[in-house]
């Protein structure tokens, strides 16, 4: 007689979770140093990192809603709970998931910031070639746009 894993059933709502939190935190912080890096303007930002995360969580919404119910934030998990329309035995495990989730998400973006492209740009930055970084980044960015503009 075979035994199954008795976390088999959990195991694909708990990477739905952990990949749905790793993909929105990825969103909304790369989003937002992107959204610094195109607009000196506070209020455009911010615009343009609220209509980069919604359309992400829509999209993380529709592909894993089915799969885990798309909370991929603990608050969301535990209020669930309370209201009665999640057990309270599941919801430690899909914190966990959420939390490394989100750990991942934002440790890759530090390591690129450290390491990648945005570190580049802060060595072109420091060197005095720092018109010449921004030009590349926003023509890089920008969408339709096929060489940076010159200011």
């Amino acid at each position: 007689m075979t035994r199954s894993n008795p976390w088999a059933p959990h195991l694909r709502q708990l990477t739905g979770e952990f990949v749905g939190t790793a993909f929105l935190l990825a969103a909304v912080v790369g989003s937002g140093i992107m959204a610094q890096s195109l607009s000196d303007d506070v209020g455009l930002q911010l615009l343009q990192n609220a209509f980069a995360t919604a359309g992400v969580l829509v999209a993380l919404i529709l592909a894993l809603g089915s799969v885990s119910g798309a909370h991929f934030n603990p608050a969301v998990t535990v209020g669930a709970a309370v209201a009665g329309r999640f057990a309270w035995k599941d919801v430690p495990a899909y914190v966990i998931a959420q939390f490394v989730g989100g750990l991942l998400a934002t440790s890759a973006l530090a390591l690129i910031g450290i390491f990648g492209p945005a570190g580049a740009f802060a060595d072109a930055q420091a060197s005095g070639r720092a018109v010449e970084a921004e030009q590349a980044l926003r023509g890089a960015a920008a969408i339709g746009e096929t060489s940076p503009s010159e200011d």
